[in-house]
């Protein structure tokens, strides 16, 4: 009897022990760890759409698509009922083709955010986030067409992210994402390899991004992550002012891309 007491005791020794060893565990990562850095790849496929304006263009206006690829790396932190900050860079790059064109397109994207976050439900312990803050995307493409000719464009758009990011936790180690942003332009202007002093003006600006990520928590105190994202994105680039150039007329035309791919992202909580 007294030997089945003293097991029962060390039993319950050891389970009190294992509980208040790490105070996070079993506790939601938003609570426990504010700071979070990640980095990982994306692949992604891209589809151009080129809306020929009225009075001629010097692009075709058949749509080119195709595979992309890069990477992504970021920060981030979230204080509950609090202040939520971040910063995130994207890299990607690839080749989009149709029958008489082709673009070797490389684009850059910097994006910082500021806002607010709290807590809407208790029980299922969602999260919602509101956020706005500032962005820059840098684009540069390389036509080749049929006959073989070479055109380089580089766009230049600065923008203000006005987004919604909400994480719903489902268990200690997984939880879901959702994360739409708006994104309107300030100033997007265009420059062109065949015309040095030609810096063009676009006017549209709808602009959106939505990503769904997946994310798997490790570790006793849940700081490592792993997250699986899809993401759909699309951008427009509007037509350009009419300019005049060597006493000819010049427009470029309208472009809308749609991107849909997934990235691979790891990160770490602290």
């Amino acid at each position: 009897m007294k030997k089945l007491l003293i097991s029962l005791l060390f039993l319950s020794f050891i389970s009190v022990y294992g509980q208040t060893v790490h105070p996070c565990c079993g506790a939601c990562p938003c609570v426990c760890q504010k700071n979070r850095i990640y980095i990982g790849a994306n692949a992604y496929y891209q589809r151009l759409s080129v809306h020929q304006p009225q009075e001629g263009s010097s692009l075709q206006s058949e749509p080119i698509d195709g595979a992309m690829g890069g990477f992504e790396a970021g920060y981030e932190f979230k204080r509950i009922r609090h202040l939520y900050a971040a910063l995130r860079g994207f890299y990607g790059q690839g080749k989009l083709k149709n029958s008489q064109l082709s673009r070797y397109i490389h684009e850059w994207d910097v994006q910082t955010r500021l806002g607010f976050n709290y807590r809407a439900l208790q029980g299922p312990n969602v999260v919602v986030s509101f956020y706005t803050g500032f962005g820059f995307t840098f684009k540069n493409q390389f036509l080749n067409g049929f006959p073989p000719t070479t055109f380089k464009l580089s766009y230049y758009k600065y923008y203000i992210p006005v987004g919604l990011l909400l994480d719903l936790r489902v268990t200690d180690c997984f939880y879901f994402r959702f994360d739409f942003t708006w994104v309107p332009d300030i100033d997007p202007t265009v420059e062109s390899s065949n015309f040095k002093q030609l810096r063009m003006e676009l006017k549209h600006k709808q602009n959106f991004r939505v990503e769904l990520p997946l994310v798997f928590l490790f570790g006793c105190e849940r700081q490592w992550e792993i997250n699986l994202v899809p993401f759909w994105r699309r951008d427009k680039d509007g037509r350009t002012k009419r300019s005049s150039i060597c006493d000819e007329f010049t427009m470029l035309p309208e472009q809308v891309y749609s991107y849909w791919g997934t990235k691979l992202i790891f990160g770490y909580r602290f």
